[in-house]
């Protein structure tokens, strides 16, 4: 039997053109679309079938108008390694030309595809960054000339997404024809501001964090952003190389593969990104319960297939350095200006936009969606690490991170975990805030349970009654709680657990104070701190 490759290999050779060369692959549902500016300037359409890429060549690129039939010329399979390639192929190879990722996703036959595909009629559904909905794809009576058709669904005719940009790079085709143009322009605007050298020790930042705060406000110095809730994430480039970190300085890289792509596709040689990576739902929201299930994988072929079944979405909302530059004394605005000019229009990298002066309006829109909350940041803030009253986070429910310093097992299961025994820091003491069952599943126990570790008593203030069955435990985790409020006693009430946060080290389950739970109202700079008011 033929490989279904070997006209691929044929025509290239891996001597001459950076095209990948192969065939292995874990996922089973991929779709590209790549812009090609060869000797003619085209888009190809390629839907994984078995292990390898069947493609269409759509010289006019796919159409959103379920009226406009768009031809789409069958070519040569392809490897799928070829689904993250971009880049230019050198003169006198084959397809000679620049070529982008233009859209990316998962895709997903109404029939059995390798029949449908013989048979002529593919209907399909795509998830991409920019390509959504309901498509057909059919054979003419020419052979190799099919028709690609939109359906008329919710996502017809909605073309604001299709931007001529790579969803890794940002880049066009004529810009990665170019080269480097767009990194040099940022490194001698850089230049002319004489800002500081880059002088970063990576491994011992620490993420700017900000308050808790009880009410939205309006402030015409403030601007306000989204409160995802995803996982924090710390994003270095250095030589080529991009590494993630979470929170906990516990490394991220491969477990977002896709992510480490795009930055890594972005046409500058240094910076440090910050950010969170959310997993949205399919109404756009962020969801953590969506985005733990990728948390705890720890074999590469599921991840990678995690990354087009389940993928997720880094967003940017600090530039620290950037081109051998430290950003960090320079204003707030300033930063975001730069790092939205880094970040493409549409991709798994997104910019995290901002409204100036009315965070009352946005908190109100937020609440409304069931969005987690928003975070308020002084305009002229610098980046510093550590909590902050520069920003402050204002939630629509209360939730917060606490520290598992026990546990008390099932009445009817000794062996399973029935509640936690949680606390927070009050300064540099621990305080017990109470247990928290609800929610807690069996699956949670058994993955979480070899990991406490039991010692003589609670490691915290304010435990005033116990059970014979209660065992305590070391504090090195974190969970997450939704609760109705804290009682006058410092006891949280209808607490629900929501999630383990690994990415989160115990230190900053900081428990709040009489002071983040005063009268709301708007901010006040105190400038003299010893004068008596």
């Amino acid at each position: 039997m033929p490989d279904p490759l070997d006209c691929y290999h044929n025509r290239r050779s891996p001597s001459r053109t950076p095209e990948p060369f192969g065939s292995s692959s874990s996922q089973n549902s991929l779709f590209v679309v790549q812009q090609h500016a060869a000797r003619k300037n085209h888009f190809d359409l390629r839907l994984q079938i078995g292990d390898t890429l069947k493609s269409w060549a759509v010289p006019h690129g796919p159409s959103v108008d379920p009226k406009v039939k768009r031809l789409a010329v069958h070519v040569e399979d392809h490897p799928v390694e070829y689904g993250t390639f971009e880049g230019v192929i050198p003169k006198g190879n084959y397809g000679a030309g620049s070529v982008i990722v233009w859209d990316r996703g998962r895709w997903l036959s109404k029939d059995p595809p390798l029949e449908s595909y013989q048979e002529g009629v593919l209907h399909f559904e795509l998830r991409g960054y920019k390509l959504r909905g309901v498509w057909t794809l059919v054979r003419t009576k020419r052979g190799n000339d099919w028709l690609l058709i939109k359906k008329d669904d919710n996502w017809a005719h909605r073309s604001e997404a299709l931007t001529p940009k790579s969803i890794f790079s940002g880049l066009t085709v004529e810009e990665v024809a170019a080269g480097d143009t767009r990194a040099k322009a940022m490194r001698r605007s850089l230049k002319r501001q004489r800002l500081p050298p880059e002088q970063v020790n990576v491994a011992r930042i620490r993420p700017m964090l900000a308050t808790a705060y009880p009410a939205a406000f309006s402030n015409p110095g403030w601007l306000f952003e989204l409160k995802y809730d995803g996982v924090r994430i710390l994003a270095h480039k250095h030589q080529g190389n991009v590494t993630l970190s979470f929170r906990s300085e516990r490394e991220a890289t491969e477990l977002f593969p896709i992510v480490a792509r795009a930055l890594t596709a972005l046409p500058y040689e240094s910076f440090l990104l910050d950010g969170e990576v959310v997993a949205l739902d399919p109404e756009g929201k962020p969801s953590f319960g969506l985005l733990q299930r990728r948390l705890h994988l720890t074999r590469w072929r599921d991840i990678e297939r995690a990354d087009i079944d389940r993928p997720v979405t880094a967003y940017w909302f600090d530039l620290l350095t950037c081109e051998g530059h430290d950003l960090r004394t320079t204003p707030l605005t300033r930063r975001k200006d730069l790092l939205e000019k880094m970040i493409p229009p549409a991709g798994p990298l997104r910019y995290s936009a901002h409204i100036v002066g009315n965070g009352e309006d946005l908190y109100n829109r937020v609440a409304e969606l069931g969005v987690e909350g928003i975070v308020a940041k002084r305009l002229d803030s610098p980046y510093v690490e550590g909590r902050s009253e520069y920003w402050r986070k204002v939630k629509t429910h209360h939730t917060d991170d606490f520290v598992v310093v026990g546990y008390r097992p099932l009445r009817s299961h000794a062996l399973t975990i029935g509640s936690f025994h949680i606390a927070g820091y009050d300064g540099d003491n621990l305080r017990y805030v109470g247990r928290v069952g609800s929610g807690l599943t069996e699956a949670i126990s058994e993955r979480v349970k070899p990991l406490l570790v039991p010692v003589d008593g609670p490691e915290c203030d304010g435990v005033s009654a116990r059970a014979k069955a209660d065992v305590w435990t070391a504090p090195t985790l974190t969970c997450e709680v939704r609760y109705a409020e804290i009682s006058r006693y410092g006891y949280l009430r209808h607490p629900v657990f929501l999630s383990m946060r690994e990415d989160k080290p115990p230190s900053e389950c900081v428990l709040r104070t009489s002071a983040t739970s005063a009268s709301a109202g708007t901010p006040i700079d105190i400038t003299n701190s010893d004068k008596i008011y």
